[in-house]
């Protein structure tokens, strides 16, 4: 399943997380995530995710809204929840496959103006999660959540570490014990040449459900710069618990609008 880091690959390959590169930018991506994994059950859970995001930058500020479409092949105890992430509710009765419209992910970020020596930046985001999928398909929980997120970047030139820690708080969903929790992200981004970036990220999750566990997977990613306008993102999900998939792989197409 697609980690909320992987979003912020797509702010580093467009470097619109130090401000954007013009005031009223308008960016499209769009993307497909494959992941599989047991998730501490006795069989697998393939997850299909095709999200498309929309942004808008100013020089302060930053709105986003991803659509997305899911295709999940696994225990029916298995459910998508926050959007981006699966829990284990229950027992598994049997093995289903389901598909249809995900939640959609609305957010607003303010971005600092650059601080020691101009070369780090903070950003303060606060996100809500639209309850758009079917919660009886597994899709998701049918109640929405909210987050908040802090994101720290600091350029050493071509390296770049950032950090992110939040707070996510979901809904109470009837017969679904859910949990709020907090989330980090922690990583590093090398700029090759004009073209090639790439890096990786580690993830940790705290669990969102007492039946399943706290996630924490590592994401190596590659950017190439096809055009002005133009960038491909790939990278793969590497998970080191029950709470993460096995494995996964991903690409995205990033493109501003001139």
């Amino acid at each position: 399943m697609l980690a909320a880091s992987v979003l912020t690959l797509s702010l580093l390959g467009s470097n619109s997380i130090s401000a954007g590169d013009y005031p009223g930018q308008v960016t499209m991506i769009a993307g497909y995530d494959y992941s599989s994994g047991d998730f501490g059950q006795k069989t697998n859970t393939d997850i299909q995710f095709l999200p498309v995001t929309l942004k808008y930058d100013t020089h302060r500020w930053a709105a986003k809204i991803v659509f997305s479409y899911l295709l999940i092949t696994g225990p029916d105890n298995i459910i998508i929840v926050g959007g981006d992430g699966t829990t284990v509710v229950g027992e598994e009765q049997r093995r289903t496959t389901s598909k249809g419209p995900g939640d959609t992910i609305a957010s607003l970020t303010y971005k600092s103006e650059a601080l020691f020596l101009g070369r780090t930046y903070i950003d303060l985001t606060a996100k809500i999660k639209i309850p758009t999928a079917s919660k009886e398909n597994r899709l998701g929980t049918g109640k929405s959540d909210f987050a908040a997120q802090v994101d720290l970047l600091h350029d050493l030139g071509p390296w770049t570490p950032f950090a992110a820690i939040g707070y996510r708080f979901l809904g109470e969903a009837a017969n679904l014990s859910l949990t709020s929790g907090y989330f980090v992200s922690l990583g590093a981004d090398y700029r090759l040449n004009d073209r090639w970036s790439g890096g990786a990220i580690f993830d940790y999750r705290v669990a969102s459900s007492k039946t399943s566990d706290d996630a924490m997977e590592l994401i190596p990613y590659a950017t190439l710069r096809l055009t002005p306008t133009t960038s491909l993102n790939g990278y793969a999900v590497v998970g080191f618990s029950n709470g993460s998939p096995d494995r996964g792989l991903g690409i995205q197409l990033i493109y501003k609008v001139p």
